[in-house]
């Protein structure tokens, strides 16, 4: 498949423009943080190499996890291993795991088309697993945002657009609603990306001179703005509806905030660096990330600094609960060490930590490190997030750790694994 890149010069930051924390305005460096072994509910072993996407949680708090191999994972809220389905050929990585108000679990596969060819469909799959439907006529290309699930309960999904179909929707039935063919639907980075959602748009980024569109849910474009290069570019939207988007070339990475309408409305320079990590923005607008690898940054919805936390470690991307009580994230010591999670509270206090252990069989490796968005439990109480075993690339059984956290405030009394 070819793939554009997107032009790497800098965009001049008009006058019109608020450039916000070029200065940091506070900084919670290095503390001891306690350690807590028993915040780990249980873990599972999963058929799979690894998954970089956020799993999905059903409405009866079953977990849903894709992994590389083309597989889908469901695990019961105590750990317990529900069932494990293959997709299409059981190959590739099949992207972000999607559920509807009603079970129904929507996700990606690769399928053979005539010619012979393969393209991805859309699948979707029975609470217990069993296959509801699947789309295939998506053309010969791969699904490089989605499928997710909005807020009218259709689907929603993007296929690069040079032999796909490129923004598309499915009603619950499997009937295609709508194809927008655009050659600008094209990624370098990661595939799958997900599609976040306002009241009445969907809003996807990649990485291409039109790297961030707002498409309304009948198809049609609202708005569209420029980015500037950088891989991964899932954005994130608040309850304020402002749209939180990574921008920028190594060096000068910036976090954009766009309106509901497409107007810029700051622009999060802070200090230069080389790596900026997926944004999530809390329930009272308070935006997270994480830069330079080894500092996370929290900004006010003005997009001014609110505190910065570093300890020499390689942090994550953050994920904020859904009851604003604490942020949540992954990392590892650095590169050749363990991972751990780590929680913190709203004002960038280091809470707790939970130290990842290395499995054994795997001489000097073996280090377990997160390696998915995490995904919280809709109480907020438990958080969701799948661990690679790094060195494992020569085993022929590789597989991966999906852990379930205990981020109450009360902590709480282990299962075994």
């Amino acid at each position: 498949m070819s793939h554009r890149r997107a032009s790497l010069a800098l965009a001049l930051v008009s006058a019109s423009m608020f450039l916000v924390g070029a200065t940091p305005s506070s900084n919670a460096d290095s503390q001891a943080v306690p350690s807590a072994p028993d915040r780990v509910r249980w873990r599972v072993q999963l058929d799979g190499d690894y998954m970089t996407h956020r799993p999905g949680v059903g409405p009866d708090g079953t977990i849903y996890v894709s992994t590389s191999n083309g597989k889908v994972h469901a695990v019961n809220p105590n750990g317990t291993l529900k069932w494990v389905k293959t997709l299409g050929l059981g190959v590739g990585n099949i992207g972000p795991v999607s559920v509807g108000t009603d079970g129904t679990i929507y996700v990606a596969g690769l399928v053979e088309v005539p010619g012979p060819l393969t393209t991805e469909a859309v699948f979707a799959l029975n609470p217990d697993g069993s296959q509801k439907w699947f789309f295939d006529d998506t053309g010969t290309e791969q699904i490089i945002a989605g499928p997710n699930v909005g807020p009218d309960g259709n689907i929603y999904a993007v296929m690069e657009g040079f032999d796909g179909i490129g923004f598309f929707s499915l009603t619950p039935a499997g009937n295609l609603r709508f194809a927008v063919d655009s050659g600008d639907f094209s990624d370098f980075g990661s595939l799958g990306e997900e599609i976040v959602f306002g009241t009445d748009t969907a809003y996807f980024a990649f990485e291409n001179s039109r790297g961030l569109f707002a498409y309304r849910l009948d198809g049609s474009l609202r708005w569209a703005a420029n980015l500037d290069g950088t891989e991964d570019y899932a954005p994130a939207i608040g309850p304020n509806g402002n749209v939180i988007v990574r921008n920028g070339v190594t060096g000068a990475l910036t976090l954009n905030a766009y309106s509901p309408a497409g107007a810029r409305k700051w622009i999060y320079a802070g200090q230069s660096g080389n790596v900026q990590g997926r944004p999530d923005v809390g329930p009272d607008n308070t935006v997270y990330v994480s830069r330079n690898l080894t500092e996370l940054v929290a900004l006010k919805p003005s997009g001014a600094l609110k505190w910065r936390f570093r300890n020499g470690e390689i942090f994550f991307d953050p994920v904020a609960s859904p009851t604003n009580s604490m942020i949540f994230t992954g990392g590892r010591v650095t590169y050749g060490e363990p991972g751990f999670f780590m929680g913190f509270s709203r004002a960038g206090k280091a809470l707790w930590r939970v130290g990842l252990p290395n499995e054994p069989g795997f001489g000097e490796y073996g280090q377990l490190v997160p390696v998915s968005w995490p995904v919280f439990a809709a109480d907020g109480n438990t958080a969701y997030a799948v661990t690679d075993v790094t060195g494992d690339g020569g085993s022929e059984d590789r597989y991966s750790l999906l852990y379930a956290i205990n981020t109450s405030t009360r902590g709480g009394v282990p299962t075994a694994p």
